[in-house]
């Protein structure tokens, strides 16, 4: 058994004598006469046949000898959809037989996944994958699957409770973007910067939709507050905030400009809530710059100083 392609080497032995080579169970060709036959390139299933001859006695029988040649199947029907930034995505395609394995790279020797369809890890960019058909040992080339990768805005927004059941809120940085407020009450809001007011004491999720006026992606943050009608302002509050690289690999510098001389604490959460990085920090009058080494793995987190909360991308 072969692909189609490869060459066939058959080995046959006798005690004694010869062995010839036909293409027919009796008469036909004269392929070869020895003990080991290579049939190059073969592209099909073929039959050969056997016989022994020795001081010119032929076997009565010829000996039937098969070589099966498989192919791989063709791809067909790739479904490659266009997807907004910070998303994983699908890719799917169809064969008749075998097994469709997906790679990223196409010097990869190892697929990342095996199966008709592949949902890739969150992509922040434009990547490349690959897919091959693989049938009884088979193997079809690999196929380039790139998908298209619109970008997102970051919803990341600071905000400070301030008294009387206020709160004030601004997007860290909203581009070339539409902003939507809900502030948990029933209450919503356009504009960019807003002094929101609640009526009564309690809990409330505010959350930022920004939309890419470019691409139509949209982004959310969603940060619970508790306000009453005594609440002072917060002495965390800065003047502004900044990580970059983001994305990243997990090593981030931070730049905090603070209006005066305090104590704070930085942290980063999963989106799930859970605390998966803390540290207490001084920070002096003026601009502060940080160095954090997160050791993250790749995903979504929320990097929080103070009431600054700004979405954080490890890829």
């Amino acid at each position: 058994t072969i692909c189609a392609g490869d060459s066939a080497v058959l080995l046959a032995g006798t005690s004694f004598g010869n062995i010839n080579w036909y293409d027919a169970s009796s008469g036909g060709n004269l392929l070869y006469t020895g003990n080991r036959f290579t049939m190059f390139s073969q592209q099909s299933n073929a039959s050969l046949y056997l016989e022994t001859e020795s001081m010119g006695c032929i076997s009565p029988t010829r000996k039937k000898v098969s070589v099966v040649a498989n192919t791989f199947s063709p791809i067909t029907n790739i479904v490659n959809p266009d997807i907004c930034a910070k998303n994983s995505t699908t890719l799917s395609a169809k064969i008749q037989s075998g097994r469709l394995l997906w790679y990223d790279s196409d010097t990869a020797s190892q697929p990342v996944f095996t199966g008709l369809s592949y949902t890739t890890e969150i992509l922040n960019g434009s990547k490349t994958f690959y897919v091959r058909s693989e049938n009884k040992g088979c193997f079809g080339p690999k196929i380039a699957v790139t998908p298209i990768v619109k970008a997102s805005p970051f919803s990341g927004f600071s905000f400070q409770i301030k008294a009387n059941r206020t709160v004030m809120v601004s997007p860290i940085n909203i581009g070339s973007s539409s902003v939507f407020w809900d502030f948990g009450d029933g209450t919503t809001s356009t504009n960019t910067t807003v002094n929101h007011r609640y009526t009564q004491n309690g809990s409330f999720n505010i959350k930022l939709i920004l939309t890419s006026l470019q691409t139509g992606c949209k982004d959310s943050t969603i940060i619970p507050v508790s306000v009453d009608n005594t609440g002072l302002p917060s002495i965390n509050s800065f003047s502004s905030i900044i990580i970059y690289p983001n994305p990243s690999n997990g090593n981030i510098s931070v730049s905090i400009q603070v209006a005066s001389t305090q104590s704070t604490e930085i942290q980063i959460n999963d989106l799930s809530g859970k605390c998966v990085y803390r540290k207490k920090i001084e920070l002096s009058t003026g601009k502060n710059m940080l160095n954090v080494e997160t050791g993250l793995s790749k995903g979504l987190y929320i990097f929080s100083a103070g009431n600054s909360h700004i979405k954080l991308i490890i890829d």
